[in-house]
């Protein structure tokens, strides 16, 4: 409980995670005859929405633990890791 505490994300990641099982399960059962309901399987889709809310918080924090193992490698300097290629200025015109 300190864990999500001291960060509410994994507390969401693991809430996300309990109900994705939970809706696998559910989904499973409703096409057999454990849980009849006449050929419809909904669950599938919130199963499929809370996964990739998972993913994303997932590769989310990933992330950041690469940027912060980038910074703690590189030290404290004072170059900036270009967000996008910079193409000449000829090619970003059209002009090739």
């Amino acid at each position: 409980m300190e864990l999500i505490w001291a960060s509410p994300r994994f507390g969401v990641l693991l809430l996300s995670m309990s109900l994705s099982i939970a809706f696998v399960i559910l989904d499973v059962l409703s096409v057999t005859p454990v849980l009849d309901m006449g050929g419809i399987n909904p669950f599938w889709k919130f199963a499929f929405v809370f996964k990739c809310l998972t993913d994303t918080i997932f590769l989310d924090d990933f992330k950041t633990v690469l940027d912060k193992l980038w910074e703690r490698k590189m030290g404290p300097s004072n170059l900036e890791i270009p967000s996008k290629l910079e193409l000449p200025q000829h090619i970003e015109d059209g002009k090739v």
